[in-house]
């Protein structure tokens, strides 16, 4: 199952999406032609690609745990820096979980 946007859908979903920031991350929320819940991590302000890569890694691993109660026909972007690295997986879990839940996709 992919989860992960394309190029076009991301530009897509900077143009028409609802953006929320937020201390940790900003979120982007647009809708979907169909499917699963999917998304993108964005790395801001990461300099180097081990970087970059682990914090997809680790933003990746904390929204597939909400994969099952997250709403279908939804994208969504989260846009994050390298500080989230410092963050251990359950803390990131529960900013990710949090940040759903305000902005109701949980």
């Amino acid at each position: 199952m992919t989860d992960s946007l394309k190029t076009l859908e991301v530009k897509a979903l900077f143009d028409k999406g609802k953006r929320i920031r937020g201390s940790e991350f900003s979120l982007i929320i647009g809708e979907s032609n169909g499917g699963p819940f999917r998304f993108a991590v964005i790395p801001a302000k990461a300099r180097k690609a081990h970087q970059r890569n682990a914090i997809r890694r680790k933003v990746r691993e904390a929204v597939r745990y909400f994969r099952k109660q997250l709403p279908a026909k939804k994208t969504c972007a989260l846009i994050t820096s390298e500080k989230i690295l410092l963050r251990s997986k359950e803390e990131l879990k529960n900013l990710v979980g949090m940040a759903f839940k305000t902005n109701g996709l949980l």
